[in-house]
């Protein structure tokens, strides 16, 4: 009996053996080919469209039992191989870029109109089993159009500007390039055409190019040049910072003990850098993310207000070398001014607009930050106290909180910082009406 068991089993393993080998995996097609878009940029209405430069996923029910995929594109009785990947290529989350065929696909024959995106899977049994999986697209291979409208641009380095331009129907994204940063367009109040915010920021060399920028549904790019009429080249200052071990043990680990991603690293050196350093990273992205918070409506209208009588103790861009035991340990920008009165000064928001961070963010220590609309921001550091919760609407000249040096302050006094689109820019052209005359009223007008 025992010798007819074994046999029944050996001959069970035997099955499930051949069925894994034969059969590979179970349930039809594993692979979904899906869109990927800049969800700031391109509408996901618009996902079907296929043309310039997009980027689709793949995106493995089960990853590890596919050994192949194919991508193919087929229109009528036209069909073109876009991928072929080998199991080494396969990884949940591929991307593939269309970059490089989309101009291909007119000279072999696809059209404007609707087409069919193939996926075709082998798994990794003996035989090599395979599925297939299609998605409809519409091709689209005509770009958008954008015109620059406004002229005489003076663009300092370090500082702002407006742009007005107009753009087709068909784009779903439009703005300013400069560099590695893009600022969003937005229809202007009003009246035709779109307008944007964008900041030369201050570390970019004096030939970077400045670059409006319009996308449609499909991922078409379109660029025109924004020639500025003059470049206004700046040197900013350079300093040095000393610190010591009780800077480190007071100041370091008060933001180390109330930063709940951050742990004592046993080394007065690795807890400084960790907060100067690291943390300071994460704290600019936050701000940057805070960005998709800003309201497409104008909530400021004149210049906006400095502290008034303050001492100004450290200026925008200020590059500064931080020195422990004699020794240069690292170096970091100083984005934004610091202002000081007396100790616990009261604070005025600087602008009209609303609320929309009020807490501790790490090396600025208790911080307000207020949107003023289309992108741009004020942030208000190293705060004694806050007189306001987020949502909050305040307007210029109401008090908000109190200075202090909370987070990574030597001293009592306002760290106060502006924004446009998370990056930080110079506020003393926000300061000063003529500026604002001059480069925002005149382009927009009534808008503002």
């Amino acid at each position: 009996m025992r010798w007819l068991l074994n046999f029944i089993g050996l001959l069970a393993v035997g099955a499930g053996v051949f069925a894994l080998l034969h059969f590979g995996f179970l349930g039809g097609p594993q692979v979904q080919l899906q869109r990927e878009f800049d969800r700031a940029m391109i509408d996901p209405k618009t996902s079907a469209s296929l043309g310039g430069n997009l980027a689709w996923r793949l995106l493995f029910d089960r990853p590890g039992q596919v050994c192949a995929v194919t991508v193919e594109l087929h229109q009528a009785e036209r069909r073109a191989t876009l991928f072929e990947l080998p199991r080494s290529g396969l990884k949940d989350g591929t991307s593939l870029s269309l970059t490089d065929y989309t101009p291909v696909l007119p000279k072999l024959g696809f059209q404007e109109g609707s087409a069919v995106l193939k996926v075709i899977e082998e798994d990794c049994s003996m035989f090599r089993r395979r599925g297939q999986r299609s998605q409809s697209v519409v091709l689209d291979f005509t770009a958008p159009q954008i015109t620059l409208t406004s002229n005489q641009h003076y663009v300092n380095q370090g500082g702002a500007d407006v742009a007005t331009y107009t753009t087709s129907s068909d784009a779903v994204w439009s703005g300013v390039r400069v560099g590695p940063y893009r600022f969003r367009g937005f229809p202007q109040p009003g009246g035709t055409g779109h307008f944007s915010f964008f900041v030369f920021s201050y570390e970019l060399p004096p030939e970077t190019p400045i670059t409006l920028v319009a996308i449609d549904g499909a991922g078409n790019e379109t660029t025109a040049s924004l020639v500025p009429a003059r470049f206004f080249p700046k040197e900013f200052r350079h300093r040095e910072i000393p610190i010591d071990d009780r800077f480190i043990s007071t100041k370091v680990m008060d933001i180390i003990s109330q930063t709940s991603e951050l742990r004592d690293q046993g080394d007065p050196l690795k807890n400084f850098l960790q907060v100067n350093r690291d943390l300071r990273i994460k704290n600019n992205d936050f701000l940057k993310q805070l960005a998709a918070k800003s309201a497409e409506q104008f909530y400021w209208h004149d210049a906006f207000q400095p502290l008034g009588n303050a001492a100004i103790e450290a200026s925008f861009a200020d590059y500064r070398s931080y020195l422990y035991q004699g020794a240069k340990v690292d170096e970091q920008v100083h984005l934004g001014f610091d202002m000081a009165v007396t100790e616990r000064y009261p604070i005025q928001a600087s602008g009209r607009g609303r609320v929309v961070f009020a807490g501790y963010l790490g090396i600025y220590g208790n911080t307000i930050v207020i949107d003023h609309g289309y992108g741009l921001m004020t942030l208000y550091g190293h705060l004694s106290g806050i007189d306001v919760h987020e949502g909050d609407m305040v307007e210029r000249a109401q008090k908000i909180g109190n200075s202090g040096a909370t987070g990574l302050a030597a001293g009592d006094h306002l760290h106060f910082s502006m924004l446009i689109d998370g990056v930080q820019t110079n506020p003393i052209e926000f300061w000063d009406q003529h500026w604002i005359d001059d480069h925002v009223t005149l382009r927009l007008g009534k808008s503002l």
